[in-house]
């Protein structure tokens, strides 16, 4: 035996039979048991995913390029009557996120007071929308501002 190296790489080790096991052999079906999905807690899942529904959260709508590019004109074209010291009266149709990708679609109608492109926030009476979770804006009469 050499001294100098540890004794699971001593040849006279690596070389020994293996010790017969005190255990059993299993069936291979009760080995495949093993490996199969395990989770603690049964139906855990299909209660969140009931209770989602019937909170009515959905998942976030994807816009298509078109819509998004008409959404994108729309602002442009909030913004520049705002400049002009107009306070439209706007219909928005956003989706406010409850959970990761999860949230309510939601409608509000007011008064259009600010627009900031470069902080992606709207301004409405008292409510503030964020510019990313817009889904559709309509615009109806504007009054000038007094």
């Amino acid at each position: 035996m050499d001294h100098n190296l540890p004794r699971y790489m001593d040849p006279e080790y690596l070389c020994m039979p293996r010790p017969p096991s005190r255990h059993p052999k299993m069936e291979r079906g009760m080995r495949a048991k093993q490996f199969l999905p395990f989770s603690p807690l049964q139906g855990y899942e299909d209660m969140v995913r009931t209770k989602e529904e019937i909170q009515g959260l959905v998942k976030r709508p994807e816009l298509s390029e078109e819509t998004q590019d008409r959404l994108d004109r729309r602002l442009l074209n909030l913004e520049k009557r705002l400049r002009e010291g107009l306070r439209p009266q706007v219909e928005i149709r956003y989706f406010e996120e409850v959970r990761t990708g999860l949230g309510h679609i939601l409608e509000v109608k007011g008064t259009a007071k600010k627009l900031l492109l470069t902080d992606g926030l709207l301004y409405l009476d008292d409510q503030i929308i964020p510019l990313p979770s817009i889904l559709s804006v309509r615009t109806a009469r504007a009054a000038r501002e007094k």
